[in-house]
């Protein structure tokens, strides 16, 4: 059980930096509309390949 913390840990960390540029891309107001939506777009997907990856690391 102590070895499924890590990648969890290390999973939530980069969790909260996708968020984070999330936060900052819909906060910018030098993108269009356009922009934002290509950078969020991008980062849901990188936030929804890292969970997949983290459900499937604690189910092992």
């Amino acid at each position: 059980m102590a070895g499924e913390a890590k990648p969890l840990e290390r999973a939530q960390k980069y969790l909260q930096a996708i968020n984070g540029e999330m936060r900052n891309v819909q906060r910018d107001r030098n993108l269009t509309p356009a922009e934002k939506r290509e950078r969020l777009d991008a980062l849901t997907v990188e936030r929804n390949q890292l969970l997949k990856y983290a459900v499937g690391a604690g189910e092992d």
